[in-house]
C-alpha cells in the first residue's frame, strides 16, 4: 500500500533552566529518518547537553520482565496531510483507553492502532489532548480485555536508576525496540519548537535518560524497576526525555472523569 511520503517534522529546543538544575539546552537540528523508512513521527525536541551528570553503573538488562510491558503497548499509525506518521501508545485500561504524545496524533485525519499483545488492529478516536504536557488520551474502538501496561511510581526514581526505552523505533511496526540506559537528570525543562507549525511548547518535569530514543518511540514506555515510569516524548544527541507516568495518568484520569461533551474534538 502506498503510504505517501514520510512527513518531516522537526522540533528545536532553546535554552531554559530547569527548576532545580542549571543544565542548559542548546538547540540543534536533527535529521529526519531515511526516505526508505515508510513512516516517521514528530521528533519533539532536539538538543545538545552542556553537561551530563555522573551515573551509577547500569546493568545489562538481562532477566528484566519487559514482555509484560510490551504486551501493554500499541503501535499507532496516522494519516496526516501530505503523508503518514507513526508512534507508540501505552494501554492504561482493558477497554482500550491508551495514552500517547499529542504530537503523534495532533494532525491526524485517520488513526489505527495495533495491539502488540495479539496483533489486532483497531480504529482510534481521540478522547482529549493536553498540548501543554504533550499528552493525548485515545480510545481503541471495540477493544476489550487488552493487556494493561504495568506502571510504577515515577516519584521514586533517582538519577542513576537503570531504565529501558521501549517503542516503535523507525515506525516499522512489529516487535518493539528496547534500548537500555540510565536516568541522568530529573525535573528537566525544555522549550520545544515545532518548525512545521511554528508552535513553541514549554515542557517541565521531564525525566532525562541516556537510553537511545528514535523517531517512532514517541508515546512509548520508559521502563524502570516495577514497570512503566514515563512516556517517551523527546530525543536529542545522547539523551532522551520522558514525561513521568504519574503526570500522564493524572491527565488520563481527569479525562475519564469528565463528560464526553466537555472533551476536545
Amino acid at each position: 500500500m502506498n503510504r505517501g511520503r514520510s512527513q518531516r517534522w522537526y522540533r528545536r529546543a532553546v535554552p531554559l533552566a530547569a527548576a532545580a538544575l542549571c543544565l542548559g539546552l542548546t538547540g540543534v537540528p536533527v535529521s529526519a529518518p531515511s526516505p526508505a523508512m515508510p513512516v516517521s513521527d514528530a521528533v519533539l525536541a532536539t538538543a545538545t547537553l552542556g553537561h551530563v551528570p555522573t551515573v551509577r553503573p547500569v546493568a545489562t538488562g538481562q532477566g528484566t520482565p519487559y514482555s509484560a510491558i510490551v504486551a501493554g503497548l500499541v503501535d499507532i499509525d496516522s494519516r496526516i496531510p501530505g503523508g503518514t506518521s507513526s508512534g507508540t501508545g501505552i494501554v492504561l485500561r482493558r477497554d482500550g483507553v491508551v495514552v500517547t504524545n499529542n504530537h503523534v496524533v495532533a494532525r491526524a485525519t485517520d488513526i489505527v492502532a495495533t495491539d502488540l499483545g495479539d496483533g489486532r488492529r483497531y480504529p482510534v478516536i481521540v478522547l482529549d489532548r493536553d498540548p501543554g504536557h504533550d499528552v493525548a488520551v485515545i480510545q481503541l474502538v471495540g477493544a476489550e480485555h487488552l493487556a494493561v501496561a504495568p506502571v510504577a511510581d515515577s516519584d521514586r526514581i533517582e538519577v542513576g536508576d537503570r531504565v529501558a526505552a521501549i517503542g516503535n523505533a523507525g515506525g516499522l511496526g512489529g516487535r518493539p525496540t528496547i534500548t537500555t540506559g540510565a536516568v541522568t537528570a530529573l525535573d528537566r525543562s525544555i522549550v520545544a519548537s515545532d518548525e512545521s507549525s511554528h508552535q513553541r511548547r514549554h515542557l517541565h518535569g521531564m525525566i532525562q535518560v541516556s537510553a537511545t530514543v528514535r523517531p517512532g518511540d514517541s508515546g512509548g514506555a520508559l521502563a524502570g524497576a516495577g514497570g512503566v515510569i514515563g512516556m517517551i516524548t523527546a530525543t536529542s544527541p545522547g539523551a532522551g526525555f520522558a514525561i513521568p507516568i504519574d503526570t500522564v495518568r493524572s491527565i488520563a484520569d481527569d479525562v475519564s472523569l469528565r463528560p464526553s461533551s466537555s472533551r476536545s474534538e
